[in-house]
């Protein structure tokens, strides 16, 4: 019988730029991804929209299982079962009481029955903010982003053909933002491109947690996408978790981030991942989304 966790939902994010050229630092956020203890139940998905369902899925057995919370109340049997499902309409806590027993010896050497109880816990998140409208940014060179439509586009270097830099937020350096950069690939390819900006960020964060780079392929172009947590130097006291994206495309590298706070990057991770996936290079098809190649259970999508 595996000790009592708790199941804790954090949040898991997207990467800025604070350096250019060529280092390409991005402020991340918060990989806040499920964290529980030993993996005793989750929730899946983790975050979830009014009445969509939810799986509850454990791994202990045990004489008595009971779980409360949600369309359970304050309790309903379930010992047999590994899954239950429900559609809650709110964030909700649901807990598992487990009884069972376990042969120990008495002092007088005999086997004897001793009757124990653990309780497990996991937190299915309800996305419930109305949905999101998003504005188009066209760069000069003819490449496409979505950004949300109460956001606005921060030029710091100007797309001269050479490289360029923006970010898009809702003030001037917020926590929660998307950054584009742009610049000569120099026959580097987007994996190396991604392990320079991976390199640099401990500059600029603190308790980096950096998860492994992935290869994906957008419309035949190879490219990389990692996540990373960390302590932002430039907000003492707040963590983010950032996404980021890299591609060489037509001798120009470029170069995508987006992070919010950690704490809620479960909640933000799909609002974020909408911008990144919109990203079009010049000349591909109006429309055209990340390919299947890029999936959400994947590190960072």
């Amino acid at each position: 019988m595996r000790r009592t966790a708790i199941l804790q939902l954090s949040a898991l994010p997207l990467v800025d730029l604070l350096t250019f050229p060529f280092f390409l630092l991005f402020a991340l956020l918060c990989l806040p991804s499920l964290a529980h203890a030993s993996g005793e139940v989750v929730a899946e998905p983790p975050v979830v929209t009014p009445g969509q369902t939810v799986k509850l899925r454990w791994y202990f057995t045990g004489t008595k299982v009971v779980v409360s919370g949600g369309k359970f109340g304050t309790g309903q049997v379930v010992t047999g079962k590994m899954v239950v499902t429900d559609t809650p309409r709110k964030t909700t806590q649901y807990r598992f009481d487990v009884y069972y027993t376990v042969a120990k010896p008495a002092d007088n050497g005999e086997i004897i029955s001793e009757a124990l109880h653990q309780r497990y816990s996991v937190t299915a998140l309800v996305d419930d903010s109305p949905p999101d409208h998003f504005k188009t940014f066209t760069g000069n060179r003819g490449w496409k982003i979505d950004f949300l439509a109460d956001w606005h586009c921060d030029i710091s270097t100007q797309d001269d053909g050479y490289k360029a830099l923006m970010f898009f937020q809702k003030e001037f350096d917020s926590v929660e933002r998307m950054a584009v950069a742009t610049l000569p690939a120099d026959s580097h390819t987007a994996a190396e491109i991604m392990a320079k900006a991976l390199a640099d960020t401990p500059g600029h964060y603190q308790n980096l947690k950096i998860e492994p780079a992935a290869s994906v392929t957008i419309r035949g172009v190879a490219g990389s996408a990692a996540q990373f947590s960390g302590d932002d130097d430039s907000h003492p006291g707040v963590r983010t978790t950032s996404l980021l994206y890299t591609v060489v495309y037509a001798g120009r590298a470029y170069v995508l981030s987006a992070r919010t706070r950690a704490s809620g990057f479960l909640m933000r991770r799909s609002h974020l991942e909408h911008m990144l996936k919109s990203f079009v290079l010049p000349n591909s098809a109006p429309g055209d989304a990340l390919p299947a190649t890029i999936k959400r259970d994947t590190k960072w999508i």
